[in-house]
Formats: C-alpha cells, sequence, structure tokens
C-alpha cells in the first residue's frame, strides 16, 4: 500500500511529519488510520480514521468513526469547484456549510451516502430544515 505524509501541528505550536497507509485515494485526497495526537487536555487520542488533501498533507476532516466516514466526506470535498492540486487552495469557493457538514458526516452511526452529504450540504447552505434519511 502507498503511504502519505501527513502534517500535523501540536497544541504547543510544533509541527511534525508522520507518514500513513493510503487506505483509499482519488488523486486529491486520501483515507488513512488517523495518527495518535496528544489533545489540549493533554490526552492522548488514538484511533478512527482521516482525510487528508494530498497536495497540502493537511488533515481535511475531523477523526471520523469509519473509513467509509473520511473517504465520504473527502468525496464530496472532491467534487467541489476548487483547485485541489494547490498546496493551499483556494476555499473562497468552498461552501460555508463545510464544518458543519464534517461534523454532520462524523456524528452519523453509519457513513451516509456521497447523495444523502450532497444533500445535507444543501440544506445547510440554504438554511432548509430538513429531516433526511440517518440524521
Amino acid at each position: 500500500m502507498p503511504t502519505i505524509t501527513l502534517q500535523i501541528k501540536h497544541s504547543s505550536g510544533k509541527a511534525e511529519q508522520v507518514s500513513a497507509e493510503v487506505l483509499w485515494t482519488d488523486g486529491k485526497f486520501a483515507t488513512h488510520a488517523a495518527p495518535s495526537y496528544v489533545n489540549t487536555s493533554g490526552v492522548t487520542v488514538t484511533g478512527g480514521f482521516s482525510a487528508t488533501h494530498i497536495a497540502s498533507g493537511a488533515s481535511v476532516s475531523l477523526v471520523m468513526p469509519t473509513e467509509a466516514h473520511a473517504r465520504v466526506f473527502a468525496q464530496w470535498l472532491s467534487g467541489l469547484d476548487c483547485d485541489w492540486s494547490a498546496k493551499k487552495p483556494d476555499f473562497s469557493e468552498v461552501p460555508k456549510c463545510l464544518t458543519n457538514l464534517r461534523e454532520w458526516v462524523q456524528k452519523r452511526p453509519k457513513a451516509p451516502s456521497l447523495g444523502v452529504v450532497k444533500n445535507q450540504a444543501r440544506t445547510l447552505s440554504y438554511g432548509r430544515i430538513t429531516r433526511l434519511p440517518g440524521a
């Protein structure tokens, strides 16, 4: 399996590079087991999965419960009109709902389909209150 180099920024401000085994990639993003880290309370956090923007090595997802959660969020991002080949993408074109959608995906007991994620993104973007399957 190929590996990806991740940029880890610690709460102290120190940056570190670590490698992770790629589980899925579309060339723009990759999913992998989330690296262990020490949170601001000094507790070591392990487990879960993450999605990383390949060109920058920066995480684009919270630690997700399954690889499928991380993958569907990365697939949604990949479909946005943004130059993901850039080391520092222009996020002005990325929907403002990104943070809320990322948290919504993370909290689903089962990874939603890409279609359900797209519908939820529209709901969050336009302020409609809609009960979606799996919500």
